[in-house]
């Protein structure tokens, strides 16, 4: 049977707990923001159908505020702020820390296409688009 969302959630905390402990801040960072996207697929149909409901603002990123409330929602408990400097760390700096946001693509390369699929096509076509991307496993006779 499936974790629940607060399961998953606990196990995805401990891992960044034991990380934190054994790893450098970047690797917790990138630790952590493996996991905050595996809880946004996980308790949505689909990574864009969570991202549309993070942005609350809807103007197709989302801003510091937007990401803490979405890690509320999904439970998760790190380092906000380390695993926020991390995703963004390639977005354009400005003055005011307050105005850097976070594109879909630096969550996810396919983010993108996918929330262009799903605002057209819905979960379903998110799902075949990700199954016609996934690479073919190939069985090999013995």
């Amino acid at each position: 049977s499936r974790a629940g969302p607060w399961e998953e959630s606990v196990a995805a905390a401990a891992v960044v707990s034991t990380s934190a402990m054994s790893s450098s801040p970047a690797g917790v960072a990138r630790q952590g923001a493996r996991l905050f996207k595996l809880l946004m697929s996980r308790q949505f149909d689909s990574l864009a159908e969570a991202w549309l409901e993070f942005d609350t603002n809807q103007d197709g990123v989302l801003n510091f505020r937007e990401f803490c409330a979405a890690a509320r929602r999904l439970n998760f408990r790190g380092n906000l702020r380390l695993i926020w400097d991390y995703l963004v760390v390639e977005a354009p700096t400005f003055d005011d820390e307050d105005d850097r946001v976070l594109p879909p693509e630096a969550l996810d390369p396919r983010l993108p296409t996918l929330l262009e699929t799903f605002r057209s096509q819905g979960s379903l076509g998110c799902r075949r688009l990700l199954q016609a991307q996934a690479p073919q496993r190939r069985l090999v006779a013995r």
